[in-house]
């Protein structure tokens, strides 16, 4: 049995769903954080569960991962001793933007490789560090995440893409 939202009752929903909804909201918030700065985004994006290196990283695109749900101060994760208290629900997440970036050349004859151009990995430079900011702007900007922590990390190239991620840790109270 494959279940959709529709299998779900509003109330349900309503009880349940702060980490999507979290997800779409931080969606929402950094597409038009990114609109009002004039920096264009993939048109691939998408809300997922689970590690983003499960995605495929064929294209520029922009992913929402929920990491894990917990119950503590949002930050601290696995490493909080929970008691009969009263804590809040925290969640790990992280925003994913995969962009091209220059990579290595074959020569005309096909012999060798050359090196991207100073000039161009300069400018894949200038576009990941404006979408790092940007990218923590928009979590900040975020209707109704408060969150602890929120770290913009590049990854390494791989087959001429370049990731930045952010990974943040928010409550997911109402």
């Amino acid at each position: 049995m494959t279940l959709s939202a529709d299998d779900y009752s509003d109330e349900t929903l309503a009880e349940y769903g702060y980490a999507y909804n979290t997800l779409r909201r931080l969606q929402s918030s950094v597409e038009t954080v990114f609109a009002q700065a004039g920096v264009p985004l993939p048109e691939r994006r998408f809300v997922a569960v689970g590690d983003v290196g499960t995605q495929s990283w064929d294209c520029e695109q922009l992913s929402f991962n929920l990491i894990k749900v917990y119950f503590g101060t949002p930050g601290a994760g696995d490493t909080q001793a929970t008691s009969g208290c009263a804590l809040a629900l925290a969640g790990d997440f992280v925003i994913q933007l995969v962009r091209c970036v220059p990579g290595a050349k074959a020569t005309r004859s096909g012999t060798r490789m050359l090196p991207p151009e100073v000039e161009a990995i300069e400018a894949a430079t200038l576009v990941q560090a404006v979408d790092a900011q940007v990218l923590l702007e928009a979590v900040l900007a975020t209707e109704s995440v408060q969150f602890v922590k929120a770290t913009a990390t590049p990854t390494g190239a791989e087959g001429g893409m370049q990731a930045i991620n952010v990974e943040l840790s928010i409550s997911l109270s109402a």
